[in-house]
């Protein structure tokens, strides 16, 4: 998942949480979200087998973090993502596209692609294997079967390395898109019901932070940030991308189009959310852009910034942590939402108000780990509501007494 924000926004917000290292710091864990990472280290030409590809991973990703002592591997199990997520791809990320194609374009079942980049035909799909890509890693990518068998074929060929370039001391934790989580040295053991990477991933880290130093999470997707202000410690840090520093002034470049002629050499770019406050600021984070299961409120007419000022003074009582039930604490967060000044309103329908919190709602507990025993993890947002009695506006909405919403632990 990405997250909203305008890209100013996040390094104004993560400014004093960043750190930058031209090399891989000394850690002792590190963790990665496969999916989130896949297409930047696995987008080669059909020349380049699957088993080449993880070759080259592993020999710059993990033998070239030789201080680590325990590496995870996490996959997206599609059986297991929860309702939010799927009504999420159905009706956005995959929603039918409705226009005419440019010239350099095709549409295929409703999707445009750009030629050269167009779904492995089953053909093709069926010929790929860990020895033999039969098209370009972009059109698996593009089709949905091809997409994942690849993903298995590579999380298959983690397993394999791991057992056959075991360094001393050193533990692999694998989980596939199918299946228990795999350790090596060890075997395979029941997993957890998270579906989406990233929940997998945050869940080792969680079972790791209190035994170990230095705990490093790679991913390129910003929702990881939010999800760490919930549960990450201090010692927990996110790896979000490789940037570009002009060698001469110093001056950073976030893209290689921004960086283009300039003389940059590559840094790594890693943010701590547990520095960017307790766990209740995920709220007004996510207020600021949303990820894919909400949007934010600055459609109700809040502004970024105002929403910003809010995460730096939040002093946590956005949740209330019960012996066996965690609360988002919606009358105090509709306090104070109600104290900002709203010129205007883009949308200021009270269903649409309450829907969008129940989104957000849904985030945070998500994140928190709520629902992680149902066979699709994450919390079930059936008895969420809001008093809307005799709302007609979104002021309406905040001025009415509200209540928390609890979820058991």
């Amino acid at each position: 998942m990405g997250w909203g924000a305008s890209a100013k926004m996040k390094r104004v917000i993560c400014a004093s949480s960043t750190q930058l290292s031209e090399h891989f710091p000394v850690v002792d864990v590190v963790v990665f979200d496969m999916n989130a990472i896949g297409r930047q280290f696995f987008n080669y030409p059909a020349s380049v087998t699957p088993r080449e590809a993880v070759t080259r991973f592993w020999k710059s990703q993990v033998a070239g973090q030789p201080s680590a002592k325990i590496f995870g591997f996490h996959f997206d199990s599609s059986h297991r993502i929860p309702p939010e997520r799927q009504k999420f791809l159905r009706e956005t990320r995959y929603k039918q596209v409705e226009r005419d194609v440019f010239p350099e374009e095709v549409k295929i079942n409703g999707r445009i692609y750009r030629k050269g980049n167009e779904p492995a035909t089953d053909a093709e799909v069926a010929a790929l294997s860990r020895d033999f890509m039969p098209v370009s890693y972009g059109r698996i990518w593009s089709s949905s079967k091809g997409k994942s068998k690849l993903w298995g074929i590579i999380a298959d060929l983690l397993v394999h390395f791991a057992r056959t370039l075991t360094a001393a001391n050193t533990t692999y934790v694998i989980e596939p898109p199918s299946g228990g989580r795999i350790k090596v040295p060890g075997g395979v053991t029941e997993g957890n019901n998270w579906g989406e990477a990233d929940q997998k991933a945050t869940a080792l880290i969680q079972e790791l932070q209190g035994r170990f130093n230095h705990l490093v999470v790679h991913t390129i997707d910003w929702d990881m940030v939010i999800a760490g202000v919930t549960v990450f410690q201090e010692n927990v840090r996110v790896k979000i991308a490789r940037i570009y520093q002009e060698k001469e002034t110093n001056a950073l470049f976030y893209s290689a189009t921004s960086a283009k002629g300039k003389d940059t050499r590559r840094l790594h770019e890693y943010i701590t959310p547990a520095n960017l406050g307790p766990p209740s600021t995920a709220f007004w984070l996510l207020a600021i852009g949303g990820v894919d299961y909400c949007k934010g409120l600055v459609r109700f007419g809040f502004t970024a910034a105002d929403l910003h000022e809010e995460a730096i003074c939040d002093d946590g009582s956005g949740i209330i942590l019960g012996d066996n039930d965690i609360g988002i604490n919606i009358p105090y967060l509709f306090k104070k939402l109600s104290m900002f000044n709203i010129q205007r309103r883009k949308t200021g329908c009270p269903y649409a108000f309450e829907e969008e919190m129940k989104g957000i709602t849904f985030c945070m507990l998500y994140f928190l780990g709520c629902g992680a025993d149902r066979t699709r993890a994450g919390p079930d947002m059936t008895d969420f509501s809001l008093n809307l009695t005799q709302c007609s506006s979104v002021d309406d909405v905040l001025r009415r007494p509200q209540v928390p919403f609890f979820y058991p632990r």
